[in-house]
């Protein structure tokens, strides 16, 4: 999970970066052809710097982490309502559960609404009458529908309102947009804008490559022809409507700035301005490269080459008993070196909880010449607890995102059951109907005690005070957070939502 929300946050971040550079640096240039250049390269770059990793150590101070200064780590929530706290913890989803269910609808949604955009375009073209033009497939309606090109596919609406010499001119225009493969840029950029829903970045970037293809459309129209002809011509099909949002458009707006456009003076990108953009590149680059944004948990459980002992060769049975009694506190992973059994040792390596590799090797047969070789490994994980109390503790930072959380002794299950039973509902709160969520903020140092309670969304005095008691009473005593192979501290968020079940029965 972390990985994929690290990829989501470098990802966002380069093309929050490059349209910032695209503002300071090129958006009043008239080079059409290098600015649609600069944004495609923007989003290339931005989608593949996150899969790339650098084995470079960037000092935090220098460059500091999202993983440093993002919301702490949310605990599940626990509802209390007028008749006693909730105690069926077991189905409370965390707020990360949540976010990743909301991600994977809402893109959903968009992923469908494009596959109609697509499936509209390829109906008008499969109904229309077609003939060929310079390569091109035209197709002309006397209905009011919009002029636009999608590939090599062109369309002109209202086709008996315009003269002979006027389609010509569209042609040639909407001929710029199939040989400069515009269509595909907005492909890909709607296909970003599903991934990446929830970044308005997106539409930018849409908007400004869909005028950029105006532009350079008109630039190449114009070419050695009237520019006042043309742009009467823009003017006279400006108010036809635009229904496939996924296709090039004559008529699109910004009808001025095209004109503008055509009229201005060419000039080159300015040198200063390049030697610029190659630097800011280079430190993106690294920024991302050289480190994750949310650690990633590489700590999740591992597949075993056998799903039970009884499915293990008997040495290889009574090799692993034999480990586990001389190191009761950890925890053994079996596997064959098979071709799935080595893709499952690549991943142990980049783990931090690895103690020792016991390998040997197994003859099954009755001859040589039936004899087969069979490879194991049994990986030894160490306990979590001897782990801590052999790695150095950071009583400097506090970090909110780590390689393992901070943990209640006892278990999370255990803690929430301990707050069910404490925690109650102030009378006051409940005779005045305050109700709402009360979040928590506080840090588990690096010797497993929390300090630093503080409400950071309060309700009242009443729902503020009780929460508080109720982490004094039972916060206990936690295991820290193991961090880049220390302990350190780690800030937590814990919601406590307090609601009058009372109340929705009262008309």
């Amino acid at each position: 999970m972390n990985t994929f929300i690290n990829y989501l946050i470098e990802a966002n971040l380069g093309l929050v970066f490059f349209m910032l550079i695209y503002w300071l640096f090129l958006e009043k240039e008239n080079q059409f052809a290098f600015k649609r250049g600069y944004l495609l390269s923007s989003i290339i770059f931005s989608l593949t710097f996150p899969l790339l990793h650098l084995n470079f150590t960037v000092s935090k101070e220098l460059i500091p982490s999202i993983g440093q200064v993002v919301p702490a780590y949310w605990l599940p929530e626990i509802i209390v309502n007028g008749s006693g706290p909730s105690r069926d913890t077991e189905t409370i989803l965390s707020v990360w559960v949540l976010l990743e269910s909301i991600y994977l609808f809402v893109g959903l949604v968009f992923a469908t609404l494009f596959f109609f955009q697509l499936l509209s375009i390829l109906r008008l073209f499969i109904r229309s009458e077609i003939y060929h033009w310079k390569n091109c497939l035209i197709s002309e309606s006397e209905e009011d529908k919009p002029t636009f090109s999608f590939f090599k596919f062109i369309f002109i609406g209202q086709a008996n309102k315009i003269s002979q010499q006027e389609k010509q001119e569209i042609l040639f225009h909407e001929l710029v947009h199939a040989q400069k493969f515009h269509s595909l840029d907005v492909v890909i950029v709607n296909l970003l804008g599903i991934l990446f829903w929830f970044n308005p970045i997106v539409r930018i970037y849409k908007k400004a490559l869909v005028q950029l293809h105006e532009f350079e459309a008109d630039a190449r129209a114009v070419k050695d022809k009237d520019v006042d002809m043309y742009c009467s011509l823009l003017a006279k099909v400006a108010l036809q409507s635009a229904d496939f949002s996924l296709a090039n458009h004559f008529n699109n707006s910004l009808i001025l700035k095209r004109i503008s456009m055509m009229k201005s003076v060419k000039t080159k990108v300015r040198r200063w301005k390049l030697a610029t953009i190659v630097p800011l590149f280079i430190g993106l680059f690294v920024f991302i490269a050289c480190q994750d944004q949310i650690p990633e948990n590489q700590n999740e459980p591992l597949p075993s080459s056998f799903s039970n002992n009884e499915s293990m060769p008997e040495v290889v049975r009574a090799r692993l008993v034999e480990l586990q009694q001389i190191y009761p506190t950890s925890t053994f992973v079996v596997i064959e070196r098979t071709a799935e059994g080595n893709e499952t040792l690549k991943q142990i390596w980049k783990r931090k909880d690895v103690g020792i590799f016991h390998s040997f090797s197994l003859f099954e047969g009755d001859s040589n010449e039936t004899m087969i070789h069979r490879d194991f490994m049994i990986v030894e994980l160490t306990d979590r607890k001897i782990r801590r109390a052999s790695l150095p503790k950071n009583e400097k930072d506090i970090y909110t995102q780590v390689d393992e959380p901070a943990s209640p002794v006892f278990g999370i299950k255990k803690f929430y059951e301990n707050i069910s039973h404490v925690l109650t509902y102030p009378e006051e709160s409940r005779i005045l109907g305050t109700e709402g969520r009360v979040l928590l903020e506080f840090v588990v140092e690096t010797d497993g005690k929390i300090s630093n309670i503080q409400v950071i969304n309060g309700i009242d005095e009443y729902l503020d005070a009780e929460a508080i008691r109720v982490l004094l009473q039972v916060g206990g005593t936690w295991d820290p957070a193991i961090h880049n192979r220390e302990v350190v501290k780690q800030k937590i968020t814990l919601p406590i939502n307090f609601t009058l079940d009372f109340r929705k029965t009262i008309k």
